[in-house]
């Protein structure tokens, strides 16, 4: 921002922005895309309960309307759901909340299941089958998961005592001793280490020697 503002976005319920409607004005065009949405929320709850949620804009003391999102109920878990050229796609968000776990893992899990059928076509049963299949498709990425946390914390463990530098986003670092340094980086999943000559040692006969009989 151009203005040095900082924007933060934050989520009304329905119920909100309703509220949000009758204390402020909306241009025409942004009451067009409520209705619009509450007409696909009507469509969707037909075949399966949903939820709208409103991201909202909150700047200098003001909130804007932004977008919203439609989600089917689920205990646990949050499914988006969307129309575009009269087809309809379910996507499970939560499954992007692992912190260790990257896209072409989520990819390898997906491998060992059968994605169902897009959906042109709307009914009850299309619903129930995205939403199981995503609900497996979870339980396989947390799994996995769990698995890259044990990785990462097997490595911190192995370090644990030595005066190991961490970088400042705490996913990496190095350890230096005797002019030798080992350089780490944490993956999802595994750590990649390098050894070498600590920058700070000089190329010098002496110092070979000494590295060669661990006296540096």
């Amino acid at each position: 921002m151009g203005n040095g503002q900082s924007v933060m976005y934050i989520k009304y319920s329905e119920q909100e922005f309703l509220t949000y409607i009758q204390e402020n004005e909306m241009s025409e065009y942004r009451m067009r895309d409520h209705k619009q949405y509450q007409n696909f929320k009507k469509e969707i709850e037909t075949f399966h309960p949903c939820i709208l949620e409103f991201t909202m804009n909150q700047e200098s003391g003001n909130v804007y309307f932004e977008y919203a999102n439609l989600y089917l109920e689920h205990p646990d878990l949050k499914f988006k759901i969307t129309r575009q050229h009269k087809k309809y796609s379910i996507f499970c968000e939560s499954i992007q909340g692992f912190k260790n776990i990257s896209y072409h893992h989520i990819n390898d899990c997906a491998k060992e299941l059968t994605e169902p059928q897009h959906i042109g076509v709307l009914t009850a049963k299309k619903i129930s089958n995205w939403i199981k299949y995503y609900e497996a498709l979870y339980e396989r990425v947390s799994v996995k998961s769990k698995e890259h946390d044990e990785v990462k914390q097997k490595f911190i463990q192995s370090i644990e005592g030595l005066p190991a530098i961490w970088n400042s986003d705490r996913d990496g670092g190095s350890l230096i001793s005797q002019g030798i340094e080992l350089k780490f980086k944490l993956y999802p999943g595994h750590v990649s280490m390098d050894i070498g000559i600590h920058y700070a040692v000089g190329n010098t006969v002496a110092n070979f020697i000494s590295l060669a009989q661990n006296k540096y």
